[in-house]
């Protein structure tokens, strides 16, 4: 190869770069609204709450002092909201500038929003 042609192929490469950077950064940013991970909080009255998302499937989810068996989630919001329902109600955790909130409607009881940190 000639200096010629290297300089071309340089001079190419340095303008393709950018356009590829930027192609990546949306994709890079959609995984920060996603709710993948270990979800953890704790309510004003001292309930705790943990949800873990895999592929936006909720693999264990505690509340009420034990892991609960829940049906299958579903996904909204381009991964960021995550609707599902166990024995005694339903729950909803959505993706927040702060982390994560998950409201918990149980039948008979007020729902209960509580605010999660990624683990």
């Amino acid at each position: 190869m000639n200096a010629k042609s290297t300089d071309t192929a340089r001079r190419a490469l340095l303008l393709a770069l950018p356009v590829v950077v930027l192609a990546l950064v949306p994709a890079a940013r959609a995984g920060e609204r996603t709710l993948e991970g270990e979800w953890g909080g704790l309510d004003a009255r001292g309930q705790t709450a943990q949800v873990v998302v895999v592929s936006g499937k909720i693999l264990g989810f505690f509340w009420g002092g034990d892991y609960r068996d829940t049906d299958a989630a579903r996904l909204l919001e381009r991964g960021s909201r995550i609707d599902f329902k166990f024995a005694t109600g339903a729950a909803t955790l959505i993706k927040t500038p702060e982390g994560a909130r998950l409201t918990v409607r149980e039948v008979g009881r007020a729902p209960n929003s509580i605010d999660l940190r990624k683990n």
